[in-house]
């Protein structure tokens, strides 16, 4: 599709391949598609420039395209799969969940006996290294913190890395308990039972223009079952920008309404809280509501009209900063509290909510996408609802990386506004802005420009951004001010001066300002000189740019947005122990506390079996020559889950670089017997003195029974060898070379582990 729909467009394509033999397969497969050609090379990465017509796509980057979208998803295994923009390279940090926080080295050949197979190097605390099987990687995790965090390694065998997660243990134990308690206390607690939908909300809700997501749905559903029950509600609703939480709140804040209780709509920014009355006010127009605002936009005399009106019951719903908050805010009849962005709210407020929530409604939204395993660990401690599918109709904003160029830039404002459209273009400088829009106005001259920051008064603040969402201007040249919340549906270009100088979650965010109709929406990076631009910035952008699919804010995200969004979520002094410890420690230690504070046992750690056969078992260069993208293929292969997973790896190796050699073969047949021994609940398995050697776990010791007949499941002669633990020794045909024995003990296992 991908290449289809650029011949499409008229631009000439090229594909670029380093495997000879890869690229003559691909030459024929993409010649009738309209490629140009297959270039040999290796390259990082291709580009798409549609201002010269042409394209480049590596080999890469398009099975990579099939592998996120199509039934290759499966590859992701038990853990969670590092994506291609987090294959680890040499330099990156690392977390062994046994080892410690260390730095990987790269990958070697080592031989081992008579054997070669590659190795894991990593580096830790001062001259310390480790050199582990390439199995392990499926142990191993990129260092998840926020941009610019530079972790302390860990010294191995001390008592660094026991210490810390032993903290951290006991911070998240504290963390649970006062969840679970606040989930016991609103068990007990009396709320007020919301009566069920009746024609009144129907009717509200068929008028919504566009039809829900099964998240959005599942979400609605969510938030009127905890308000129809008699405890007070506590429910937060996470969501990638621009996935329709807004949505659900509305249909929670007309419920209460319609019950004859009033709403408070509580937002951390007071830009986003006039956006938020205006969207209230479009959807509740023509419905007998009185919908007001109290934030700095208004003036002291209007905001003492709406406190009096709000304690008269003469207000249904109020939007506003944390102005809602303070003490002479009065209710007549408070009923559900929605809070946008809590995790940007400071202490006090926090403490505010904590009080609020043991008597009425509370329905939380965040834009911080928090990651699905760090959800699952959560349940039974915290009400959670997630949003991860798109709208319909929605497409993925198209991205660009640029570097300086007025006529670059001068065609994306053109093309915008000849559609009539508008454009955000963000200059994060206040001292420079009105120059830098001066610039856009020599670009494009018949352009009505507005500028807007935070330094600006706030009734011309006001009426710039009041003007710019009615359409009186095509182009908004302002700071990062517009990160949150802004939903401008006919504004569907954004150019970001100076990108590099950007955090990864700030232009994840700063994209979601546009794309959000069904428009097409461009997104422009614009880099400094290539002499300024660092590796890091580089990786950066060029990540943003491949990663557009919608909802893959939880792929691009995951080491900076997730991570230390999952902190602010769950208090922000947890952020520190997530960057003590990595990502996945911390989640499966959350998990394990759940489990303890409700009483019940923590699964046992998963069993790691070793495996030990005589063949060479590797990904030569010459099969695979790119480093990082071998580095990517061992990262997949160490997940694989089940015997499917490694015939699906087989074929699309053999797709994409032609039949895989004897040790890339032989490395597939030793994934296959680590898979077997995990469904045998064996933890070794060798080939020693001609036979077969399996060694059962003691914790996953079959019964007496299952033993005899797992003795049984194969024609080759058999025995029990009672040492501790127990074993089982299987005789293999004699004179086999170190390939033939390798395959045969993969066969077998499979046999063991698939009968029933």
């Amino acid at each position: 599709p991908l290449i289809r729909g650029l011949v499409g467009e008229g631009l000439r394509v090229w594909l670029s391949c380093p495997n000879p033999a890869q690229a003559e397969r691909l030459r024929k497969a993409a010649s009738p598609l309209g490629v140009e050609d297959v270039l040999e090379g290796a390259l990082a990465s291709g580009f798409i420039d549609r201002t010269q017509g042409v394209a480049l796509l590596t080999d890469h980057q398009i099975f990579n395209r099939m592998a996120r979208t199509g039934r290759r998803r499966k590859f992701r295994g038990g853990g969670v799969a590092i994506p291609d923009f987090d294959a680890l390279r040499r330099g990156d940090f690392v977390v062994h969940e046994a080892y410690g926080v260390g730095r990987f080295a790269g990958i070697r050949r080592m031989r081992l006996g008579n054997r070669e197979v590659d190795c894991i190097l990593l580096d830790y605390n001062g001259k310390d290294k480790l050199t582990l099987p390439v199995s392990d990687l499926a142990k191993l995790e990129k260092f998840g913190g926020e941009e610019g965090h530079v972790p302390v390694l860990s010294k191995l065998g001390g008592k660094a890395w026991e210490t810390a997660k032993e903290k951290t243990r006991k911070a998240i134990v504290l963390l649970v308990k006062e969840l679970i308690h606040l989930y016991a206390r609103r068990s007990t607690a009396k709320g007020y039972p919301f009566p069920p939908d009746g024609d009144l909300q129907r009717e509200f809700e068929a008028s919504f223009e566009y039809d829900l997501t099964p998240d959005q749905a599942r979400a609605v559903a969510d938030v009127k079952r905890d308000m129809e029950s008699e405890r007070p509600m506590d429910r937060l609703v996470c969501g990638d920008v621009g996935f329709g939480k807004t949505e659900v709140a509305l249909r929670a804040a007309f419920k209460a309404v319609s019950a004859g209780r009033q709403v408070a709509l509580l937002a951390p920014t007071t830009i986003l809280a006039a956006q938020h009355f205006e969207t209230l006010s479009e959807r509740f127009s023509g419905w007998p509501a009185r919908i007001e605002a109290l934030h700095r936009f208004r003036s002291p005399a209007e905001q003492k009209a709406v406190l009096a009106a709000l304690e008269r019951g003469e207000v249904d719903v109020v939007v506003g900063t944390h102005r809602l908050l303070s003490k002479d805010v009065k209710f007549k009849d408070l009923g559900l509290l929605v809070v946008d962005e809590e995790q940007k709210f400071g202490v006090k407020q926090k403490e505010r909510l904590k009080e609020l929530r043991a008597e009425v409604d509370v329905l939380a939204l965040s834009a911080t996408p928090i990651p699905r395993t760090l959800h699952f660990s959560l349940l039974g401690a915290r009400d959670l609802s997630i949003i991860a599918t798109p709208p319909r109709n929605r497409l993925p904003v198209e991205t660009r990386v640029v570097f300086w160029d007025p006529e670059t830039l001068r065609v994306a404002l053109e093309a915008e506004m000849e559609r009539g459209g508008q454009t955000f273009f963000v200059h994060n400088r206040v001292r420079d802005i009105e120059e830098m829009a001066e610039k856009v106005r020599a670009l494009v001259p018949r352009a009505r420009i507005a500028v807007a920051h935070g330094q600006m008064e706030e009734d011309a603040l006001e009426r710039v951004m009041s003007a710019f969402v009615h359409g009186e201007y095509d182009v908004l040249c302002s700071t990062a001010i517009v990160e949150s919340g802004i939903d401008i549906p006919n504004a569907n270009t954004l150019i970001v001066h100076r990108a590099d100088l950007f955090g990864l979650s700030q232009l994840y965010q700063l994209r979601g300002r546009v794309g959000r109709s069904s428009t097409q929406a461009h997104c422009l990076l614009v880099a400094p000189d290539a002499n300024k631009f660092t590796d890091d910035a580089r990786r950066k952008l060029y990540a943003l740019e491949k990663f557009t699919d919608l909802g893959s804010g939880f792929q691009v995200a995951m080491r900076d947005l997730e991570i230390r969004g999952a902190g602010n979520l769950l208090g922000i002094e947890q952020s520190g122990h997530i960057a003590a410890v990595g990502f996945e420690t911390y989640v499966r230690m959350v998990r394990e506390a759940v489990l303890e504070q409700q009483g019940r046992e923590p699964p046992p750690p998963p069993l790691t079996p070793e495996v030990e056969f005589p063949a060479d078992a590797y990904l030569p260069e010459s099969y695979v020559e790119d480093a990082l993208q071998r580095t990517t293929l061992y990262q997949r292969i160490a997940r694989l889950p089940d015997l499917a997973a490694v015939a699906e790896m087989e074929a699309e190796l053999a797709d994409r670089f032609g039949p895989p050699p004897d040790a890339a073969r032989m490395l597939l047949r030793n994934v296959e017997a680590r898979v077997a021994c995990l469904a045998l609940g064996l933890q070794r398995a060798e080939i020693r003195e001609g036979g077969l050697v399996l060694t059962f776990s003691p914790d996953h010791m079959p019964g007496k029974d299952a033993l005899g007949a797992l003795a049984g499941r194969t024609a080759l002669p058999s025995r029990f060898l009672y040492a501790d633990p127990l074993q089982l020794r299987i005789e293999l045909p004699r004179r086999l070379g170190p390939d033939a024995l390798t395959e045969t003990a993969a066969t077998t296992l499979r046999q063991l582990s698939s009968t029933p």
